[in-house]
């Protein structure tokens, strides 16, 4: 598994992708990317390539109607229903999907309901516990992955 942080970090909880997947950086620096590191389209043009990488998680915030902090999965196929084709990404997160899917690859994007995008807010308690809590589970799940590679 990868995985890639989104957001922006200037818009209060809209940087939780980011923020989090730079607290796992320093345990899996092979497969963990943020999207402010690489270009996006880069990055997963590289990712089709490595026959190591069968799932791709990306986090971001994402408004789907939950409450703020709660979390929500999107496959491929449901994205666009939630996430906007006009999106602050040059290509859509959705496009990216189908593309990572199309050669056999399972892409995920892991939602996380934000409670505020305010311009140089700061995160709010809910994304906070949140993250914290997500870490945990995606520092197992990498771990688990590592040593089943050993």
């Amino acid at each position: 598994m990868v995985v890639i942080g989104l957001g922006n970090s200037d818009r209060a909880d809209d940087g939780v992708g980011l923020v989090l997947v730079s607290k796992l950086q320093a345990c899996f620096p092979d497969r963990i990317f943020l999207e402010t590191e690489h270009t996006l389209e880069t990055l997963v043009l590289e990712l089709l390539e490595r026959e190591d990488v069968r799932m791709v998680l990306f986090i971001d915030a994402a408004h789907f109607g939950g409450k703020p902090g709660d979390i929500r999965f999107f496959h491929a196929e449901d994205i666009e229903r939630f996430i906007p084709m006009l999106s602050t990404h040059k290509v859509p997160i959705s496009l990216l999907m189908h593309l990572i899917r199309d050669r056999g690859k399972n892409p995920v994007l892991l939602g996380i309901e934000p409670k505020s995008v305010a311009l140089f807010g700061s995160m709010s308690p809910e994304i906070q516990s949140t993250m914290n809590r997500l870490e945990m589970v995606i520092k197992g799940c990498l771990l688990k992955g590592r040593s089943k590679n050993d």
